[in-house]
């Protein structure tokens, strides 16, 4: 069976929410849907667009994604309003990507900086805003960090993708479904479980630069209960001239089902890593002072989380969630001669312990009332020097902050039996350290029956709270900063024709920021200084001229600005765009081509001050070839064109770099 992809507008949907279906074949040719029911594809549109779907994906075989991310209680993706993109595990698997990086750079909406490779930090910039106001999970766990003095962003480059159920990226605000952090966005991204057929996997790969990777896994279930264990490993040798990273991680989830549809369901999570690379605004081995002398970076990561869902009728569920995170860095640091010290050896660590409860009730058809209380509880410190001047400053970033947060929510939701989808929540977060702060978020949309159109629009608020960092760093601190808040709205438009072949949509948002924490330089001190503006359109679209070959497309146009400013906000490209063909010529071949194409922008660094780089296009290609039925070989080749581009000033990017690999399912 040919791969298929398709591309979901589901009325609720204001962006085309990409998802691929990759059906594998074995020697003897395509294996159907029914011997590998994990290989289905996620989801179909709904309404009319799904009665006129394709041959190659019938309703029959349909498995329905629930996007749990942008929603109090979990909702198909085709009854999600707002901007939502879901990437699921066969498209994650058929891109062979490095990281959940290279992933996230194919959707509309998102700039990730990452400077020259996976060493260095990768910074997201949702909608033009700053990398601490998108909110990051990992299997619904809240992991972003408002210990370290990125002002509480979470970095992406840690992660593997080898075992990944699905990615969610929800775009526009939404503390009224998270509270603090969720200014810009959430990503969720969440690891495989162990439902579905037994599975044992195991993936090898290597590259240029002593790239290499491996990942192991095995899942199952006996009755009601189901279990899924996995472990993987990655190094990256790179260019010594640039730093090196390795890290692992060891993922264990399962589920035991109870009487009367209960459920109950946890996931635990470690990883650790060690990286090396350039100090932010050094100028990197172009610039920098100190060339060679790189930025080390030691992390340990433990996630727990468990789930309890107890339907006590057909009409309400109850459900209470418990998370905790705890988080490990040891950094060394050169610094910026001779104007940002040096960190001889700095110690974070953190903790996070979240309770929630929650009530749903389904009073009449369609429509879904959730209402509960999130209890949220962190407590992060920080012990080290600074180097100034060759001199050993003690104590000099040493703080410790705690903070409880109490947050009651109600959220609405209805879907209709003629394509209008409403949904409505408030959320209010008592903070024990600062003023109370509501967060509200309404959307709707509308699949218009027997035409291919279906229009959205939705408006939200978010806040974040000041970060640990940005309260009680003892050089630059401040402890009368206040929250940031953001306010914004989209609205859109999508449209399906040729029997789903091609479609299209065209959204466009704007979102507007307040008391932006920055540096000021005239106090020495972080203080909310700053008002922004961000307004832009996303578009995408997909054709698909055969079953055989699919074509799809993004483009983002961001304008980023500080009210009374004239020019971009740093680091954030005006416009950025990317192409996608995934062509299966005969059946145990599959080819993959990513094109990614992002414009100028303006970068900064100590030793050069504001300069604007070059824009850039990169090339990538993946080959998958199912050699017997349990064994399939990969080359993918990163960079495919061997661009010199530059992400941060003075740090070049690695030049082409061929990956290969092997993977094997046991049983």
């Amino acid at each position: 069976m040919p791969v298929v992809r398709k591309l979901e507008f589901g009325g609720a949907v204001p962006g085309m929410v990409l998802v691929l279906v990759l059906m594998s074949v074995d020697s003897s040719g395509a294996k159907s849907l029914e011997a590998d029911p994990s290989s289905a594809p996620p989801a179909v549109a709904s309404g009319e667009i799904a009665e006129e779907a394709s041959p190659a994906v019938e309703s029959s075989d349909a498995i329905e994604v629930l996007v749990v991310t942008g929603s109090k209680s979990p909702q198909p993706l085709e009854l999600m309003p707002g901007s939502v993109d879901v990437l699921t595990r066969a498209e994650i698997e058929a891109s062979r990507a490095d990281g959940v990086v290279e992933l996230l750079r194919q959707l509309p909406g998102l700039h990730i900086e990452q400077a020259g490779t996976r060493g260095s930090l990768a910074s997201i910039y949702m909608r033009g805003l700053d990398p601490n106001h998108t909110l990051v999970l990992i299997d619904g766990i809240v992991v972003n960090d408002p210990t370290n003095a990125r002002g509480g962003s979470f970095d992406l480059s840690t992660l593997d993708v080898l075992n990944l159920e699905q990615i969610e990226v929800v775009r526009g605000p939404v503390s009224a479904v998270h509270g603090s952090a969720a200014m810009a966005g959430a990503i969720n991204i969440r690891t495989r479980g162990g439902k579905g057929p037994d599975e044992a996997r195991f993936d090898i790969s290597g590259g240029r630069w002593g790239y290499h990777r491996l990942m192991a896994s095995v899942r199952g279930n006996r009755g009601p209960v189901d279990l899924a264990i996995a472990g993987s490993y990655v190094e990256e040798g790179v260019p010594k001239e640039l730093g090196g990273y390795r890290g692992g991680s060891v993922v264990v989830g399962g589920g035991v089902e109870l009487p009367r549809a209960g459920e109950v369901r946890a996931t635990l999570r470690y990883g650790d890593s060690r990286s090396q690379a350039y100090p932010v605004f050094s100028g990197g081995p172009q610039y920098a002072e100190l060339v060679g002398q790189f930025e080390s970076r030691k992390v340990e990561e433990l996630d727990f989380g468990a789930t309890l869902e107890q339907p006590l009728t057909e009409d309400f569920n109850l459900s209470f969630w418990v998370t905790t995170t705890q988080r490990k860095e040891y950094l060394t640091s050169p610094g910026v001669p001779f104007d940002v010290p040096g960190e001889p050896g700095t110690r974070t660590r953190f903790g996070r312990t979240s309770l929630t409860g929650s009530a749903t009730w389904e009073p009449l058809e369609g429509l879904t009332l959730t209402t509960g209380a999130d209890g949220v509880w962190e407590d992060g410190s920080s012990s080290g020097d600074l180097e100034f001047f060759g001199a050993i400053l003690p104590g000099t970033i040493d703080f410790r902050e705690r903070r409880f947060v109490g947050a009651p929510f109600v959220e609405g939701h209805w879907a209709s039996d003629f394509g209008l989808v409403l949904q409505a929540g408030v959320r209010v977060d008592i903070p024990d350290d600062f003023d109370s702060r509501s967060s509200s978020r309404v959307g709707g949309s509308w699949a218009v029956a027997e035409t291919g159109l279906s229009v959205n629009a939705s408006w939200s608020e978010g806040f974040k709270l000041p970060s640990f960092y940005a309260l009680g760093n003892p050089l630059v601190g401040n402890t009368d900063l206040v929250p940031e808040t953001s306010q914004g709205w989209d609205a859109g438009v999508g449209y399906t024709l040729w029997q789903d072949r091609l479609q299209l949509s065209l959204t466009y948002f704007t979102i507007g920021v307040r008391n932006l924490i920055d540096f000021n330089s005239d106090t020495f001190q972080l203080q909310n200084l700053s008002r922004v503006n961000s307004e832009g359109v996303e578009g995408q679209v997909l054709l698909s001229p055969s079953e055989t070959l699919s074509i799809t497309g993004h483009a983002t146009w961001n304008d980023v600005r500080e009210q009374g400013a004239g020019v971009q906000l740093l680091n954030r490209p005006r416009w950025r765009g990317g192409l996608g063909v995934l062509w299966q010529p005969v059946p145990p071949l599959e080819v993959r081509l990513q094109a990614l194409f992002v414009g100028p922008l303006r970068a900064e660094s100590v030793p050069t001050g504001v300069v604007t780089l070059a824009g850039y296009q990169r090339l990538d290609l993946a080959f998958s070839w199912q050699l017997l039925s349990w064994l399939e070989g990969y080359l993918a080749i990163d960079n495919l064109l061997d661009q010199p581009y530059q992400e941060q000033v003075g740090v070049p990017t690695p030049g082409i770099r061929p990956r290969i690999g092997f993977q094997m399912e046991i049983f």
